[in-house]
């Protein structure tokens, strides 16, 4: 069930984060409190520090992102808190480098398209270029749930 709540998440945020920039804490509040109690109810006070562990290893690493302000937005570090709580450790963990990667994919080709078209920005024009987090997020979750590469290589227990 929490694999569900976290691919049904996922889509839902990346729509919105594609068509207004924006996540709603409507969507990320609620799937962190059921991701949790999902995990909780499942396999008791385990599955709830199961359930803690992946929201704190997806989250924080984009905590420090947006702390610094360097382009990550408060309702991307709320998505990756609930995609962390709904999947559980180490599949968080998993999923946040699937995300990493498949963004790092999509720079290399936006600036590899950029160079075949002879233009090239500034770096203050890079910066100020905005790209929505979720899809890429999305794209993370499926990709961890369907395609495990087996960037942790631990038990992940009982998914609720």
């Amino acid at each position: 069930m929490g694999v569900m709540v976290a691919v049904s998440v996922a889509l839902m945020a990346a729509g919105c984060d594609l068509t207004t920039r924006r996540i709603p804490n409507l969507l990320t509040y609620p799937a962190i409190l059921v991701g949790l109690w999902l995990w909780a109810s499942s396999t008791g006070w385990g599955g709830m520090v199961t359930g803690l562990g992946g929201l704190v290893v997806a989250a924080v690493p984009l905590l420090f992102g947006f702390a610094m302000r360097l382009g990550v937005g408060g309702g991307d570090v709320k998505l990756m808190a609930a995609l962390g709580a709904c999947l559980g450790w180490p599949l968080a963990a998993e999923m946040l480098m699937d995300t990493f990667l498949v963004g790092a994919a999509w720079a290399v080709l936006t600036a590899a398209r950029r160079a075949w078209r002879g233009g090239h920005a500034s770096a203050r024009e890079a910066l100020r270029t905005s790209v929505p987090f979720a899809p890429f997020a999305a794209a993370g979750t499926l990709w961890a749930l369907t395609l495990p590469v087996g960037w942790m290589a631990l038990p992940a227990g009982r998914m609720p």
